[in-house]
């Protein structure tokens, strides 16, 4: 499921970039973080997931 939520928000992020960006922004430590990673728009999606995380908190 959070595969699936997590394509969704891939594929409409532009459409609801702030919708669930106030959720996960938190960086709270939290076993799905992959999917708050997808919700920073500032980060480039080819960027490597190590990079996500630092700029994501």
């Amino acid at each position: 499921q959070l595969i699936k939520e997590k394509l969704l928000d891939l594929l409409g992020k532009e459409e609801e970039d702030g919708s669930h960006d106030e959720n996960v922004s938190t960086c709270d430590p939290v076993p799905n973080h992959s999917e708050s990673l997808s919700h920073t728009v500032t980060v480039p999606l080819q960027a490597p997931l190590g990079a996500l995380e630092e700029i994501a908190c």
